[in-house]
């Protein structure tokens, strides 16, 4: 500002003018709190590539059992690598991981896990989990307490 106010700065042209205004204005828009910056927010995402959203959909219609990168690879048309790359870019962990992690939140939400007749070991096996040390511990990684714990803590709520 104090350049542009100097009296030894050549006159301003229209078009460089029109720029500094814009440029002001960007500025105050994109760093100020106003009530617009969820909009504003909205528009700086990316979009997913509709790889990524076959990939979801085919994930999400097949929790239930076991998905490959094959199969997500044959699904979304790209090669691996590019969905790997897309997966990460837009939720930060394989789609492998994503699965795991949708499948890991359906045991969570299942309503037989609190009741007495149906174990864990019946929930988890219900959605694909053999290997019940693994899925234990990510379990208690994913949501900081064992299955049995989200257990006795929803039997205590009824």
């Amino acid at each position: 500002m104090a350049e542009l106010d100097a009296d030894q700065v050549p006159p301003l042209t229209q078009n460089l003018l029109s720029h500094y205004e814009d440029v002001t204005v960007t500025a105050l828009l994109l760093l100020q709190q106003h009530s617009f910056v969820d909009r504003l927010d909205r528009l700086g995402r990316s979009v997913w590539p509709c790889t990524v959203r076959r990939a979801i959909d085919y994930i999400h219609a097949h929790l239930d059992a076991p998905v490959t990168l094959a199969e997500l690879v044959a699904v979304t048309g790209v090669p691996g690598r590019t969905l790997l790359k897309h997966f990460k870019d837009h939720h930060g962990v394989s789609p492998i991981r994503y699965w795991r992690n949708q499948r890991l939140g359906q045991v969570r939400k299942n309503p037989l896990l609190a009741r007495d007749g149906e174990t864990v070991t019946d929930v988890a096996t219900t959605w694909g989990f053999n290997h019940l040390g693994r899925f234990a511990l990510e379990y208690t990684r994913r949501f900081g307490e064992s299955p049995s714990q989200t257990r006795r803590r929803r039997n205590s709520r009824l």
